[in-house]
C-alpha cells in the first residue's frame, strides 16, 4: 500500500489511548465527540509536501492518527479484526494521493468544503466534488479487498436497497443546483440542528451544532446519474466488482486496479482523480492484454474480459443516466493520455447492455451483482474484445 505513490511518502501512525476520553484536544489528530460529550480520535490521515510546509524531512511526509476507542468499537462489526485493519489500510491509501504542488487534493483546496457542514463523510452522502468520494472509495475497496467479507456484504446490501439510501445535507456545494437538491426525496428531518440524530450531531463540529440544518434523503433511482459519481460507495462498487468479475482472475484484476491508482497518486492534475479516468486506465489495460499470449490464451478459455466492460460497469453503477455526449465529457475532462478503443465502440453496444440489465436493476428487485455478471458474460464473447 505505501508503494502506491512509488516510496515518495514518510508515515508517521500515532497509536493513541484515548479509552477514558482525551483531555485535551490537538490540531494534529482528527477529533470526534460521542453523546455524552466525551472526546476521542477519529482514525484520520493527512499528508503535506515540503513544497508547502518547509518541516517536512522528507518529499512528502503524512500522519496518521489511530484512538484505541475506535478500534474497540471497528471490532465489533460482523469482520472483527479485520474490520480494524481494512481501517489502516484505508488511511494509508489516502497518503498515498498525494496533494498536488498548491497543497490540494481536490478542486476546493479544502476536503471539508467536499464533506459539507458536518465536515465528514457518510458512505450515503452525495459530496462536494467528484475527488473526494474517488478517494474516500478506492481507499475502502482496498479494506474490503483485504479479506473482509462484513465489508463486502454492507457494500451489497447497500448496492440493493431499494429504499431512500442517499443523504444530502443542506450545508453542501450541491444543495445549490436544482437538479440534485429538488430531485424525488423525502426529507425526515428539518429544524433546529438539535433535533437531528444524535450519531450524525455528534459529527459535527462544536461551532456548528446549532441552527437549522436539513436532510434530505433519495433512492438510487431517483438521483441523476452524473451525481452518483458524488458518493464514495459508487467507487467503491465499481472497484469491486472490476476486481471481482473480470477475465475470471481476481488477482490479474487487481494487479490493473493497483496500477491504475499508481496513475492517479502521483499526478498534479487533479482531474485524473476522477472516477472515469480509472475507467480509462482499466480499459486501457485490458486493451493491453488482450494483445499478448496471455490475453490470446484467457480468450480461447472464455475468460477474456473485453476493455468496454468498464465503461458498462460505471454506467451500469449510475442506472445509465448519463447520456452519451455527458459521459464521453467526463472521460474527455480527466485529461486522458490516449483513448482507448472502447471508448468509441462502447456506444454501439450501450442499448444491448441496458436491456440485459434492467431486469436487475429495476426499481424492486435490484440485483446488482446479478447485473454486472450479466453485462460481464456480454464483454466476453468474442466479437466484444477489442485488442
Amino acid at each position: 500500500m505505501m508503494q502506491i505513490s512509488g516510496g515518495l511518502v514518510h508515515i508517521d501512525m500515532f497509536l493513541i489511548d484515548d479509552r477514558t476520553g482525551l483531555v485535551n484536544d490537538s490540531t494534529m489528530f482528527s477529533i470526534s465527540v460521542d453523546s455524552n460529550g466525551v472526546r476521542y480520535v477519529w482514525p484520520a490521515a493527512s499528508v503535506w509536501s515540503s513544497a508547502v510546509y518547509a518541516t517536512c524531512s522528507s518529499q512528502f511526509c503524512a500522519r496518521i492518527g489511530l484512538g484505541e476507542r475506535a478500534s474497540i468499537e471497528t471490532q465489533t462489526q460482523p469482520g472483527g479484526w479485520l474490520e480494524w485493519e481494512g481501517t489502516i489500510l484505508h488511511e494509508i491509501f489516502h497518503t498515498q494521493f498525494l496533494p498536488d504542488p498548491q497543497g490540494r487534493k481536490n478542486k476546493w483546496g479544502s476536503i471539508h468544503i467536499a464533506y459539507g457542514g458536518d465536515r465528514g463523510h457518510w458512505i450515503s452522502e452525495l459530496l462536494g466534488d467528484k475527488q473526494v468520494p474517488l478517494e474516500e472509495g478506492f481507499a475502502t475497496f482496498f479494506g474490503h479487498w483485504h479479506n473482509n467479507p462484513g465489508g463486502i456484504n454492507r457494500l451489497i446490501s447497500f448496492l440493493n436497497d431499494t429504499t431512500y439510501r442517499y443523504v444530502l445535507g443542506s450545508r453542501s456545494v450541491l444543495t445549490g443546483t436544482a437538479e440534485v437538491w429538488d430531485a424525488p426525496h423525502i426529507e425526515p428531518v428539518s429544524g433546529p440542528v438539535d433535533s437531528i440524530p444524535a450519531e450524525f450531531r455528534n459529527r459535527l463540529p462544536l461551532n456548528m451544532r446549532r441552527g437549522a440544518y436539513r436532510l434530505r434523503l433519495y433512492k438510487w433511482l431517483d438521483v441523476p446519474g452524473y451525481y452518483l459519481l458524488f458518493n464514495e460507495q459508487t467507487a467503491t462498487a465499481f472497484f469491486y466488482l472490476f476486481w471481482r468479475y473480470t477475465n475470471g482472475d481476481p488477482n490479474q484484476a487487481f494487479r490493473m486496479i493497483y496500477s491504475s491508482a499508481q496513475s492517479m497518486a502521483g499526478t498534479n492534475n487533479l482531474r485524473k482523480r476522477y472516477l472515469t479516468y480509472a475507467v480509462n486506465r482499466l480499459a486501457l489495460s485490458l486493451e493491453d492484454f488482450a494483445g499478448t499470449a496471455q490475453g490470446q490464451a484467457a480468450q480461447n478459455a472464455g475468460r477474456l474480459t473485453s476493455s468496454m466492460f468498464p465503461f458498462a460497469l460505471l454506467d451500469i453503477l449510475t442506472h445509465f443516466g448519463m447520456i452519451e455526449q455527458k459521459y464521453k465529457r467526463e472521460c474527455d475532462v480527466t485529461s486522458p493520455d490516449r483513448n482507448p478503443r472502447a471508448y468509441t465502440e462502447y456506444w454501439n453496444h450501450r442499448d444491448r447492455v441496458r436491456q440485459l440489465v434492467l431486469p436487475h436493476i429495476s426499481r424492486n428487485a435490484i440485483d446488482m451483482e446479478r447485473a454486472v455478471e450479466v453485462a460481464n458474460n456480454y464483454f466476453r464473447q468474442p466479437t466484444t474484445i477489442l485488442p
